[in-house]
């Protein structure tokens, strides 16, 4: 890997619209975009162990940690196990 990482290898050759997937979390999602490295950050893995991700971020929540076992059927998980279960942060009134 270049040093930086693809996304900055990828920025000195395109100066288009480049999107990034790189585990980012937050604070660090927040960087590269205001850097001008990328315009935009997906959060993949994160989303999927996170249904209410967007608000999350909003509110600077923490995230609950993913288990690759839940995200396809494997014989280690139940098939209910993943995209559903995952908490979601409790709304205070």
């Amino acid at each position: 890997m270049p040093e930086g990482g693809t996304t900055k290898f990828s920025r000195e050759l395109y100066d288009g619209v480049l999107m990034t997937s790189s585990g980012y979390n937050r604070s660090e999602g927040i960087e590269v975009t205001e850097s001008g490295l990328a315009e935009c950050v997906t959060y993949g893995r994160s989303f999927v162990a996170n249904p209410d991700l967007v608000h999350r971020l909003e509110v600077n929540a923490p995230w609950n940690e993913w288990d690759f076992k839940t995200f396809y059927p494997s014989p280690d998980a139940p098939m209910s196990a993943g995209y559903t279960d995952y908490p979601a942060l409790e709304v205070k009134a």
